[in-house]
């Protein structure tokens, strides 16, 4: 019998970038991703003869997930730095300038470099097949400083062939898709800083449960964490790639990173926070990058938003070089300075064609590090961003105080209130005791809530007890105190003139001052009046100087 043939038709192979325009800053990092189809690996051309720079990459779809997605040290690629430039996690990429010397052998044998057009046979090949020369023939010389703000194009090759046209200008044989990384100038912008409950700097390394914990505040309460968010890009890969993990990006840096970018040689980069001059320490104290643990100083970065955030336990001494106290004024600033006269550059005895025979961070202003110069600025264009809190001490006051005594309502759901400079969700508790002779005597803690504007509340049954028992209140936080007073109870405590109390001035409280209540204080009230004797602002019940509810009222809520 006839045996049917099977005929197989030859897929083309595809890619597609997820991205368009992948947009980052200059000395930052940036992910990409690209989409294989029909396909496990693929050749990619980084930049081109317009950008200044030129790179063949490997990449491979390494976790069966018909994508390649890897990450760009923009600060050191074209250098030989610590950490790779070109680094993915789950797939493969390597670099041909970086990873293999230019050469194509291993990953790269199946590159080959054309001058003007493919051709069947070696005729058009180059007598030396290597990225080096390559690059020779598009006329692009070695880095003089780090890639600078301009737009790469990243093209995805459907075969090895490269190829050097007429005009000069590289094309690739077989073009599966174009994206471009635009990158831009490094900017800086505001600081803000936050106070979070106390505990070790590092207790949250995950930027979201951070912001989740924090409030806004320039002053933090000794032992709180100070959470310093500085608006800055242009430094995170050199952070990366000093710490030389990637994942520190999502992880968190140890502060020995900042002290390490703080010290290369002509770089250009500050970061500091510093206690101010004249705030009575012995020289300038400051956090201690060099030497803090990250239980002490930790470090979290959005390197895709351009935001450094410093979390220090101000309860540590080991945070800090030098004393910190309570009344101290400290100072968080980023500076990127530059040199008066000269750029950034490499150090000057590079030639055009050494293309990764330096490190990456030997350079300054005119090719020395004995001059700072940030390499994306132009000369004299030095650029800063400062930000002040106060360190004070733990601090709560109560509400309803008269006669030095908290009054409190006996009843079976009495609040005692107040306010701290102690931070937002604090395990905050408020303790109440008996005097001597009270009975029957009492002893009771109840947690704290303390909100975003610093308002703490406690509830109690004192249904049991008899109006003037006494006795004392304590606001503590974590087991220690931090404000007590004595405290009576009383029938009932009178709301402050409000918006919302009854028989007061509020606005929605009924015989009250509103706009649209009888008998109130209307334009037209016969009783209500700026002069009537009920509520008028001079009258005996509810005037600011009544004896119900104003002010200076004896009996009620003075």
């Amino acid at each position: 019998s006839d045996v049917g043939s099977i005929t197989v038709e030859e897929q083309d192979t595809g890619a597609s970038w997820s991205e368009g325009v992948y947009s980052q800053s200059a000395g930052d990092v940036v992910e990409m991703s690209v989409e294989l189809d029909d396909a496990d690996d693929a050749y990619v051309q980084f930049g081109d003869e317009e950008s200044g720079y030129v790179d063949v990459l490997y990449v491979e779809d390494d976790d069966d997930d018909d994508e390649v997605t890897f990450q760009v040290n923009t600060r050191t690629v074209g250098t030989d730095g610590s950490s790779d430039s070109f680094y993915s996690d789950e797939d493969i990429v390597e670099s041909m300038a970086e990873d293999n010397d230019g050469n194509t052998d291993n990953e790269f044998d199946g590159v080959t470099f054309y001058d003007e057009e493919v051709s069947d046979d070696d005729t058009n090949e180059f007598d030396t097949q290597s990225l080096n020369e390559y690059r020779s023939q598009l006329d692009v010389t070695a880095l003089v400083r780090p890639l600078q703000p301009t737009d790469y194009p990243v093209a995805v090759n459907g075969n090895g062939n490269f190829v050097v046209n007429d005009d000069d200008e590289s094309e690739l044989d077989d073009e599966l898709d174009l994206a471009t990384l635009d990158l831009t100038a490094p900017t800086l912008g505001d600081v803000t800083t936050w106070t979070a409950p106390a505990d070790n700097a590092d207790e949250d390394d995950n930027l979201t449960d951070v912001l989740d914990t924090v409030s806004e505040s320039s002053e933090i309460a000794e032992d709180d964490r100070a959470v310093i968010q500085i608006e800055a890009s242009g430094l995170y890969g050199a952070m990366v790639d000093k710490e030389d993990d990637y994942d520190a990006l999502d992880d968190g840096f140890d502060p020995q990173t900042i002290h390490q970018v703080n010290e290369i040689p002509g770089e250009g980069i500050t970061v500091e926070v510093e206690a101010e001059e004249g705030s009575g320490n012995q020289g300038t104290a400051q956090v201690d990058f060099e030497n803090a643990d990250s239980s002490d100083v930790f470090v979290l970065a959005d390197n895709d938003s351009g935001e450094l955030f410093i979390i220090v336990d101000t309860s540590s001494s080991s945070a800090f070089a030098g004393t910190v106290e309570a009344g101290d004024s400290l100072t968080a600033s980023v500076e990127y300075e530059t040199d008066d006269d000269n750029r950034y550059s490499f150090q000057s005895s590079v030639d055009d064609d050494q293309y990764n025979e330096f490190t990456a961070y030997e350079g300054g202003a005119d090719g020395t590090g004995d001059e700072a110069a940030y390499p994306y600025f132009s000369a004299d264009s030095t650029e800063s961003t400062e930000g002040t809190f106060d360190l004070v001490e733990r601090d709560a006051t109560f509400d309803n105080v008269n006669n030095d005594s908290v009054e409190v309502e006996v009843t079976e759901d009495a609040e005692i209130t107040g306010e701290t400079n102690v931070a937002p969700g604090s395990d905050a508790s408020v303790r109440v005791r008996s005097a001597d002779g009270v009975s029957p005597s009492f002893v009771e803690t109840t947690d704290a809530n303390i909100t975003e504007d610093g308002t703490f509340s406690a509830e109690f049954d004192f249904s049991g007890q008899s109006v003037d028992d006494t006795g004392t209140v304590n606001f503590r936080v974590e087991g220690s105190s931090i404000a007590d007073s004595d405290m009576v109870l009383i029938e009932e405590v009178e709301e402050e003139d409000g918006e919302d109390g009854e028989d007061t001035d509020g606005e929605d409280g009924e015989d009250t001052d509103g706009e649209d209540g009888e008998d109130t204080d209307g334009e037209d009230g016969s009783d209500d009046g700026e002069d009537g004797s009920d509520d008028g602002e001079d009258g005996s019940d509810d005037g600011e100087d009544g004896s119900d509810d104003g002010g200076d009222g004896e009996s009620e809520d003075g």
